[in-house]
């Protein structure tokens, strides 16, 4: 049964919103990664909502909001 679940969920095509964590480069903030991948206690520069469609686990046409600063109780919302 999970592996169906899995299966279903890999080929439904679906908008998400989450949340991404950002890295300050020179002149610009970088992508590091999303609020499940982060581990306890590690900080981020900054952070900014991303919208994209997703497809077989792909994901296509993302759209990142206004960057923030990182807090922790932002992201449970």
């Amino acid at each position: 049964m999970k592996y169906i679940a899995l299966f279903f969920s890999l080929i439904t095509p679906r908008f998400i919103n989450e949340w991404v964590m950002l890295e300050e480069t020179e002149d610009a903030y970088k992508p590091v990664c999303s609020e499940v991948d982060i581990i306890p206690g590690e900080t981020f520069d900054a952070m900014a909502k991303a919208k994209s469609f997703t497809w077989f686990g792909v994901c296509f046409f993302s759209r990142f909001g206004e960057p923030v600063a990182f807090d922790r109780k932002r992201l449970s919302k």
